[in-house]
């Protein structure tokens, strides 16, 4: 690492930030122009990822969307999370991520993942291709493992959307 890296590098905050597994390869792939060899994100505020957590870690979220009704969550398994490695310049504003903003990130960013594969879907029918192996490459591509988000609830997913899309 060069003189210019190293000094950089000194000058840099790390925040550690709770995501789901499956949005952390998700990000991963969409964003690894932007990760070191450690899989560190190194943002800035003119990246759309360091923009992103910016607006949201330094502004006001929407409460009900960014705290969890647990009533809903009752029944269902124990969400598991993956620590995103976050580094920004000293010159970033500071971010305060509460409880509260840490689930609207991941709500945020589960939604991208959300939206990326309705894409990825579509533009395989436009090809030809199945559902199923529309999802199945989908899940090769990100390399998202069975028990972080399964096929099931990815073909779920996909028919409540395809569901609302025809009914509009």
């Amino acid at each position: 690492m060069g003189l210019i890296n190293q000094a950089y590098m000194n000058e840099l905050n790390v925040y550690k930030i709770p995501v789901q597994p499956h949005v952390l390869q998700y990000l991963s792939k969409e964003y690894a122009h932007l990760q070191d060899e450690e899989g560190q994100f190194l943002i800035s505020r003119r990246d759309p990822l360091g923009i992103i957590i910016q607006i949201i870690s330094t502004g006001k979220t929407n409460a009900a969307y960014a705290i969890p009704d647990m009533r809903k969550q009752q029944g269902f398994r124990e969400q598991r999370f993956e620590m995103m490695r976050v580094a920004a310049s000293a010159r970033f504003q500071n971010p305060i991520i509460s409880r509260e903003k840490i689930n609207f990130i991941n709500n945020f960013f589960d939604s991208e993942f959300k939206r990326a594969l309705e894409r990825w879907i579509l533009a395989s029918e436009v090809l030809g291709a199945t559902t199923t192996e529309s999802i199945k490459n989908f899940v090769d591509y990100y390399q998202i493992r069975e028990e972080d988000y399964g096929f099931d609830s990815m073909r779920k997913h996909w028919q409540r959307h395809r569901k609302h899309r025809d009914a509009v």
